[in-house]
């Protein structure tokens, strides 16, 4: 950011957008392990 603004000095910088896709995947690879493990997603699907 700071070269940016060496850059461009007379604009306006905002915060950076950030999203964390790993974090996101993991967080639906432990659900579905954890869908597995349980059965819960064969019950879901057999109603």
């Amino acid at each position: 950011m700071s070269v940016l603004a060496a850059k461009a000095p007379r604009s306006r910088i905002s915060r950076p957008f950030v999203m964390q896709a790993d974090q996101e995947r993991r967080t639906m690879n432990l659900v579905n392990e954890w869908f597995d493990e349980t059965g819960l997603d064969k019950l879901s699907q057999a109603s």
